[in-house]
This record gives structure tokens, C-alpha cells and sequence, in this order.
């Protein structure tokens, strides 16, 4: 009889190497499984691959908007990915020191904002729907979008307060002490 994989004795040997060979192949699979799934974390925020893209596009897209050659950006992929993770720190911090920015600290600031992009077009209307077309048009963002943007500008000017020093030194400080994978 040829010598087949059929007819050999199962020993407890070959048992514990299919074993180990399954659950490498489980592991592989599931990293692989992640990876596509998220580009990084921070302690234990995951990092969207659908959330970076998402900020990679608008990005991209003021840089298009501003007629900037983006085969000249070399570290766009980077930049976005560590801005995210920029964010997270902050958020994080404000979180466990409780550092909140509240909804009339934005309507405030984004009032504030629309009154000036209508002064300094001429816009004599004191809505927003210039002011909202343009950051379309910039960043292919829309109104939620850039009030979150607006709420984490603001928590970092009250990071910043609390941690007496300038945010770039903290968040290079911060990153010393945090658990950072970048995929």
C-alpha cells in the first residue's frame, strides 16, 4: 500500500503540531482580519480604517481645492494618522480629567465664525449656507463634521490650559507614555 497521509497512525505528536499549526493559522487570519479592519490604536481606542480614510479624503481634499500637487505630499498618510492619534490623546485626557466643551461653547464659536466668513465676503445674510457650501466645497465635509472639529479645537485650547504647556510638547510627552500601534 503507497504511503499516504491516510495510513499513518495519529500520534499524539502529530496532534499537537495540527493543533499548533491550526491556531497559527487562526491568529494569522484574525491579525489580518484587524489590519483591514483598523490602521491603529491608541491605549484602547482602535483607529477606523473608514474613519482614517475619511479624514485622509478631506484632507486631500482641501489640498486639491488649494491646487496643491499631492504627489508632492509624501507624509499625507502619516499626518492624517498621527493628527488621530493627536485627537485621541487629547480626548483621553480630557475624559479622565474632566474636560468637557459644551454645545453652547461651540454654537458660540461656530456663530462667531459664520458672522466673520460673512463680513469678510460681503455676505450681508447672517445664515450659514455660504459659509457651509465653501467647507464642501474645501473639505467635502458637512455641518456635524466641522462642529466636531470645532468641539476638539476647543478641548485642546482647555488641554492646553490644563497642562500648562504648549500642546505639541504635551502630546510628544503623551506619546512617550502611551501604548501606540500604528498598522
Amino acid at each position: 500500500m503507497r504511503n499516504s497521509i491516510y495510513n499513518k497512525k495519529i500520534t499524539p505528536k502529530r496532534v499537537v503540531i495540527s493543533l499548533i499549526i491550526g491556531v497559527a493559522l487562526i491568529l494569522l487570519i484574525a491579525d489580518g482580519v484587524y489590519r483591514f479592519k483598523y490602521v491603529g490604536n491608541v491605549n484602547d481606542t482602535k483607529i477606523t480604517r473608514a474613519d482614517y480614510k475619511k479624514n485622509l479624503n478631506q484632507t486631500k481634499s482641501f489640498y486639491a481645492y488649494s491646487k496643491q500637487d499631492l504627489s508632492s505630499l509624501t507624509s499625507l498618510d502619516k499626518d492624517t494618522l498621527e493628527k488621530m492619534i493627536n485627537k485621541i490623546l487629547v480626548q483621553n485626557y480630557a475624559e479622565n480629567n474632566g474636560i468637557t466643551v459644551t454645545d453652547a461653547e461651540i454654537q458660540a464659536r461656530y456663530l462667531r465664525i459664520i458672522s466673520g466668513f460673512n463680513r469678510n465676503n460681503n455676505i450681508v445674510d447672517e445664515g450659514d449656507e455660504a459659509f457651509l457650501s465653501k467647507i464642501k466645497e474645501m473639505y467635502g465635509a458637512d455641518k456635524n463634521t466641522y462642529l466636531e472639529e470645532i468641539r476638539i479645537d476647543l478641548l485642546k485650547k482647555k488641554v492646553q490650559k490644563e497642562v500648562k504647556m504648549p500642546l505639541v510638547q504635551w502630546l510628544e510627552e503623551q506619546k512617550k507614555s502611551a501604548s501606540i500601534n500604528r498598522f
